[in-house]
């Protein structure tokens, strides 16, 4: 049973847009948690923060609409479109929005904590402090997106479609992208992080690379490579990706180490 407000459900569903949000202007706050929402036309409907946790949206189309605040945690929204919607803040953590459409939507500072975007259409949208952490957006369109203070720790982007994107919050200078290379450079990839007592010396540098020949020599199923290098607590770190693990044991191991093996302390390969 929906532990939403029967009448606001009954009134999404008879009221044309103009007369819900009139009767929004009396600022009720729409409960609309757990119902089945699917297939409604919903466009340009103000739904700002309107609760809408664990609701079925199937293919509803809010386009347009304001969304800002809104609660959509848990919903089950394959499909839906959000086409230039105005949803800041609001919170989509843990939703199902499998082949959704957020073209040209701002999308700022929403929420989208361990959603699923699998295949969402996020041309041109504005995610800038949006947080994208253990969000699945494999198979998604990133073009033109705005990425500015996104928190992305852990995503899933394979197979992601991004060949331009906005790092600035301003969306004035673009990145541009060979097809893959987003997913290279910005994917969730496992990592050993090499910390050295003090400032990295000439050595240390070039024995990196001498140290990444000996991991494809241990591990020729994986593929390593250095993903920074720079200051950290008590001296420098080095970070080595690690693409397509498969062939690493998953019993902790203490790895082999770069250098005269006292300087730098490497943390276990998986």
């Amino acid at each position: 049973m929906a532990d939403g407000n029967e009448e606001h459900f009954r009134l999404v569903r008879t009221l044309s847009r103009e007369e819900w949000n009139e009767w929004r202007q009396t600022d009720v706050l729409p409960n609309l948690q757990d119902f089945d929402l699917s297939g409604l036309d919903l466009r340009g409907y103000d739904l700002r923060r309107a609760v809408l946790a664990g609701c079925t949206a199937t293919g509803t189309r809010f386009d347009d609409a304001t969304l800002a605040q809104a609660d959509f945690v848990s919903a089950q929204m394959r499909g839906a479109s959000f086409r230039g919607a105005y949803m800041e803040e609001a919170l989509l953590g843990q939703a199902a929005l499998a082949e959704s459409d957020f073209t040209g939507a701002d999308l700022t500072s929403t929420n989208f904590i361990y959603a699923d975007l699998t295949a969402a259409n996020l041309t041109a949208a504005d995610l800038g402090m949006a947080r994208l952490a253990q969000a699945t957006l494999d198979g998604a369109i990133l073009e033109d997106a705005c990425l500015w203070e996104t928190q992305r720790a852990d995503w899933s982007i394979k197979g992601v479609k991004c060949e331009r994107v906005f790092w600035d919050g301003e969306k004035k200078i673009p990145t541009t992208y060979e097809p893959g290379e987003f997913e290279a450079l910005h994917g969730s990839f496992p990592k050993v992080s090499i910390n050295y007592k003090g400032e990295m010396t000439l050595v240390d540098v070039l024995v990196l690379p001498v140290f990444l020949r000996m991991l494809s020599d241990r591990y020729p199923s994986a593929s390593f490579s250095i993903r920074s290098v720079g200051e950290a607590p008590g001296g420098a770190q080095a970070a080595i990706v690690i693409r397509d693990p498969g062939g690493l044991p998953r019993k902790r191991t203490s790895g082999a180490r770069p250098g005269d093996g006292h300087r730098p302390c490497i943390g276990a390969l998986p």
